[in-house]
């Protein structure tokens, strides 16, 4: 059997109609909300994550592509501080409505957002509890 943790999203609404057509309480659109949210917060934490490797790798924007040196200054680094605060309030913005903590940055290498979790303790880094669950 497939890790049920990376089900398509069709496969998930039909599970959901499932289960409503065996009786059960009609819970769709709440968790289809929830689905949709954490799709939201997975492409922010993207975006998080290329701010993070060109902060480590020393280079940043088109100019990588174009070949050029790695460079990074302090007009790079305001820039990417400003980049990663407007990501990380958006990502506060919609997990917001869930009560949801989030932890943002941390090593480039790994997630660059991760859901804390002190009521269930559930995690999937290598972290622990005290890490969260990463996107």
């Amino acid at each position: 059997m497939k890790d049920p943790t990376t089900i398509k999203f069709d496969t998930l609404t039909a599970a959901l109609v499932l289960l409503r057509e065996a009786g059960g309480e009609d819970q769709t659109a709440r968790i289809l909300d929830a689905v949709r949210t954490v799709r939201r917060l997975e492409a922010l934490e993207k975006r998080l994550r290329v701010v993070a490797v060109a902060e480590c790798n020393g280079y940043y924007g088109p100019e990588r592509l174009r070949g050029a040196p790695p460079a990074w200054g302090d007009a790079e680094q305001a820039d990417a501080d400003a980049r990663t605060a407007k990501l990380a309030a958006k990502a506060e913005a919609v997990a917001h409505p869930y009560g949801v903590k989030l932890k943002i940055g941390g090593d480039p290498r790994g997630s660059q957002l991760r859901l804390m979790t002190p009521l269930s303790g559930r995690y999937n880094t290598w972290g622990g509890a005290e890490s969260g669950w990463a996107l």
